[in-house]
């Protein structure tokens, strides 16, 4: 969890997921169901943000994952259900590991990069802005 800024008033949340790590890591990958496995997963996070950042809202939601891959194929129609921005890597050489990890990371510090950039030259109001980033 990074935070940028620390105004509680206008808490709005990013959240990036690693969705190879989530579905790998699953007992039954080629079964993983998203309305069985991934809504309890977002229900927690909103649990967490209202307990913890109760007059924040979640803005964003991005899923990385080599999507090329036949076992990822079914998931980004799944995903945009819930409002998740699916997010292509370059899968360079199939045993380059990590690589939705390092996209992920990239992404983010881009986006926070950017999107700072943009306020700093007045092309963008604070308040449209990501303050927190939940990775």
């Amino acid at each position: 969890y990074v935070v940028m800024s620390v105004d509680a008033e206008s808490c709005r949340i990013g959240i990036w997921i690693d969705f190879e790590n989530l579905i790998q890591g699953h007992p039954n990958a080629e079964y993983y169901n998203i309305d069985q496995e991934f809504t309890p997963i977002l229900a927690r996070i909103q649990e967490w943000r209202r307990k913890y950042l109760p007059n924040s809202a979640i803005v964003r939601k991005f899923a990385f994952a080599n999507w090329s891959d036949p076992s990822f194929e079914r998931f980004p129609n799944e995903l945009s259900r819930f409002g998740v921005s699916i997010e292509k890597h370059l899968q360079a050489h199939r045993f380059v590991k990590n690589a939705a990890d390092i996209a992920l990371v990239a992404h983010v510090l881009q986006f926070a990069f950017l999107q700072k950039l943009a306020v700093q030259n007045n092309q963008k109001s604070e308040s449209n802005c990501i303050t927190h980033f939940l990775l």
